[in-house]
């Protein structure tokens, strides 16, 4: 496969003006309390009122009025209003330079093509310049952009719509301005217009101006070079990448780039790639085997370091689809201890539950390369949070002291995790799967920090008070513990540094995706910088990036419930691309570990599930995770109900044994039979695979094992990698549309999955006794005298337009066309 791309540079600018509006955040929906005149407003060409939009905070002075505007130097010292170039937290630069990726106009100018290059010619400086783009309704006469940087009275950025197409546009020069994030809201007058502040619809970024919500952009440092693909070709066949690159000097005063590092695959490039005289970089790299070999450039001049243009490229022969992926989440301390590191603290005893038990990087890269990944399907590794975290123990739930095992109490922006390895070892980990083509996502830590963070010294003013978390209650302000200051996202200072980690985490370790942890808790202002940030970074290569959340619920409620609402507020293009889906969770432990609710309704559900979440979303589905009590626990009824209440004090006074018998095994097959064949990521956690037993949290993090499976634990373990085999070879399951082809069976229970590619009909049973069934074939499949099971290879008789089945005690049948 050859892909061939032509960009005219990195930098994207979201301050145009069109299509759907940007939703604000539904606080009353993750508070539980019902949406009335308390509730944001969605923004609208009908305008909101600056006065509208203001947000109700204990000082409620209201900005964007017609009064003297409030100059840039006062707006420096109010913490959240400006971002200053320099600042420096640590181990981490909040650098303006982002914005010039984030939010510039700093494109390259189209001209004619040179006919030696065959590139798009580019001026040698790069230029400073922010656009505006505004499509207003009819009546409008005048358009002008208000902001932080001129006065909110100003109307200097006036807008001019020249063919009177209703579509406004300006672009000013901004070198004499300090870089940063400032806000904006258009100013609009004409007949009929009655609200003459609106926010740009079409840009997801906000920030709060003296408790005013506004649209945001960027003022970018050009002083420093500015980094660009030109052009971008890749082919599969011969292994090759050819890419002219742009280094555009600063502005005047500052030197062309006196630092340039190049790298393909972390490995560096010959200093020759890169021409001082021309700017250019040009990188031809043949014979790379298949995998991940993503492009990293860096420069520098006296004005500073540029922003490194990170361009993730993957050799393989078929593009990569999220929603086909298997997914595993391998707890790195509780997975495998591959190298000698520092011993757990000694405020717990050694080998308790809530210490570190020793696992590491090294430990998962040795079965990642042994190939344990690779025998289950699974395409994608979620890993336990990379930064470091404090070494002590610290008091939790049930009066139970704790350690930061989990990596949930980050102390630093981009130091690691010392007890998992060093960042070359976490390099390794990456490079290891990305060459068996495995994508890696990390835990994404973005509601807190510890108490000793530094921002927390340098910055208190970007956390909100304490208030301890109770049952949803201030979601987005409450804090988990009292050592775990709740990151305050309505201080712009804080979504840009915090935003610009994730970025950083992004470039040096070559990641593929997130797992947001606690989204519900997380203001909306960080999804959406998120989003765009990751979506300008990324963009010349067209490398999807996934972004998936975790929205702790409860279970469906017809489709306009609170759990099911909640989750799918987030799951949208300016946020993220999907969230584990607990209600679906809930539904499969009642039915397969259970016994608590019938097949038929199961299926009917599934079906009035299809498609809820938006058909682009992609979802991930799974029977455990490090929060919930051990599916097969649930299945040896060692498990109270179903939401393990109880579970946390009975994993410390009286754990589940592993069980023995064979049922809760046979039900965990079927459960995962279930999941491998609906729409949505299935996730493995660690464990599952060969039916770890546990309680509740932390009894569901027991150490994992890879030696004495019983024969149960082995064939669970296989399983699973023929279902992974299933799942790849017929799309059907991962994206197919569902019809239930049986009813009136509490206990089996026979559906069909169809898309234009393949047709799949799942016979699933969760009951100890077979069940005869008959039902009629997808048109698809009338005709077929003989059905092939997927999974086993054996011939199912059919007839003409129906087919009857005997199934088996727990048993599944993928049933395909031979």
């Amino acid at each position: 496969m050859s892909v061939s791309v032509t960009l005219l540079a990195q930098t994207i600018f979201f301050v145009s003006s069109c299509g759907d509006p940007t939703p604000l955040s539904l606080s009353e929906l993750k508070s539980g309390t019902d949406i009335d005149g308390d509730s944001p407003l969605l923004v609208t060409d009908t305008g909101v009122t600056p006065q509208d939009t203001a947000l109700e905070f204990p000082d409620t002075a209201v900005g964007n009025t017609d009064t003297d505007p409030t100059p840039a130097d006062q707006l420096a010292n109010d913490a959240g209003a400006h971002v200053d170039s320099t600042e420096t937290i640590n181990d981490i630069v909040v650098a303006d330079s982002e914005s010039d990726v984030h939010g510039s106009t700093d494109i390259l100018t189209p001209q004619d093509t040179s006919e030696d290059t065959g590139r798009v010619p580019f001026d040698k400086q790069r230029k400073c310049e922010v656009n505006f783009t505004y499509s207003a309704p009819p009546g409008v006469s005048s358009v002008s952009v208000r902001n932080e940087v001129v006065g909110w009275s100003s109307d200097s950025w006036a807008l001019s719509d020249d063919d009177g197409d209703g579509t406004w546009i300006g672009s000013y020069t901004v070198k004499d301005y300090t870089p940063g994030s400032y806000g904006y809201k258009f100013y609009r007058t004409g007949d009929g217009i009655v609200d003459n502040w609106v926010l740009d619809p079409a840009n997801p970024l906000q920030k709060i101006v003296d408790n005013v919500v506004n649209s945001k952009f960027y003022i970018p440092n050009c002083s420093i070079p500015l980094i660009s693909v030109l052009s971008l070709n890749t082919d599969a066949n011969t292994g090759s990448i050819t890419a002219s690159i742009a280094i555009q000097d600063g502005l005047a005063g500052a030197t062309i780039p006196s630092s340039v590092d190049v790298r393909v695959g972390n490995q560096p490039l010959d200093s020759s790639v890169y021409d001082p005289n021309s700017g250019m970089v040009e990188i031809e790299v043949k014979g790379l085997k298949p995998g991940k070999h993503s492009i990293l450039v860096r420069a520098a001049n006296t004005g500073g370091n540029a922003d490194p243009l990170f361009v993730p490229i993957w050799i393989e022969p078929q593009p990569f689809d999220w929603a086909q992926s298997v997914l595993y989440f391998a707890f790195v301390d509780r997975f495998a201890d591959g190298a000698p590191g520092p011993q757990a603290p000694g405020c717990l005893p050694q080998g308790s539950s809530t210490t570190w038990l020793g696992g590491d990087w090294v430990g998962l890269k040795q079965k990642i390369t042994d190939g344990y990944f690779s025998d289950l399907g699974v395409t994608a590794l979620w890993i336990t949070a990379p930064a470091d975290n404090p070494d002590g123990c610290y008091s939790g739930e049930l009066q139970k002291s704790y350690s930061a095992y989990h990596g949930y109490f980050p102390q630093s922006f981009t130091s690691v995790e010392n007890r998992f390895g060093t960042m070359d070892d976490l390099r390794a980990l990456v490079s290891a799967a990305h060459d068996r083509g495995i994508r890696i996502l990390v835990d994404l830590v973005a509601n807190h920090v510890f108490q000793d963070h530094p921002a927390v010294s340098q910055h208190p003013e970007w956390f909100f008070p304490y208030y301890q978390c109770g049952f949803d209650e201030k979601p987005v302000e409450c804090w988990f513990q009292p050592y775990l200051p709740d990151i305050d996202y309505t201080r712009d200072g804080a979504i840009e540094a915090f935003t610009d980690m994730a970025l950083w985490w992004i470039r040096e370790a070559d990641l593929d995706g997130f797992r947001v942890d606690a989204v519900k808790h997380v203001h909306d202002n960080f999804m959406l910088t998120l989003r765009h940030k990751i979506n300008t970074l990324l963009g010349p290569s067209g490398v999807p990036f996934y972004l998936v959340g975790e929205t702790f619920t409860g279970d469906w409620g017809g489709g306009f419930g609170p759990n099911e609402t909640l989750i799918k507020y987030y799951v949208q293009p300016a946020m993220l691309d999907g969230q584990f889906d607990f209600p679906l969770y809930w539904k499969i432990v009642r039915t397969y570990g259970r016994n608590e609710e019938s097949m038929e309704s199961l299926g009917s559900y599934l079906v009035n599930i299809s498609g809820y979440y938006g058909n682009n979303a992609v979802m991930s589905n799974f029977l455990g995770n490090h929060d919930v009590a051990r599916f097969t626990s649930h299945a040896a009824g060692h498990i109270g109900d179903v939401w393990g209440n109880g579970s946390k004090a009975q994993g410390f006074d009286n754990p589940p044994p592993q069980p023995t018998n064979s049922e809760p095994y046979h039900r965990l097959r079927a459960a995962f039979a279930l999941m491998f064949a609906v729409n949505g990521i299935p996730l493995i956690y660690y464990g599952d695979e060969i039916g770890l037993a546990g309680a509740g949290d932390p009894d569901n993090r027991r150490m994992m094992t890879f030696t004495d499976w019983s024969q149960e634990q082995q064939t669970t373990y296989d399983y699973l990698g023929k279902l992974a085999a299933a799942r790849a070879d017929h799309s059907a399951l991962w994206r197919g549309t569902i019809q239930v082809l049986t009813s009136g069976n509490d206990h089996a229970m026979a559906f069909a999955k169809v898309d234009k590619n393949s047709a799949v009909i799942v016979v699933t049973n969760r009951s100890a006794s077979s069940h005869v069934l008959t039902f009629a074939l997808p048109d698809v499949l009338k005709g077929n005298t003989n059905l092939v099971d997927a999974l086993s290879g054996q011939l199912v008789s059919a007839g003409a337009t129906q087919a009857t089945v005997t199934i088996e005690p727990y048993e599944t049948l993928y049933l395909v066309a031979p």
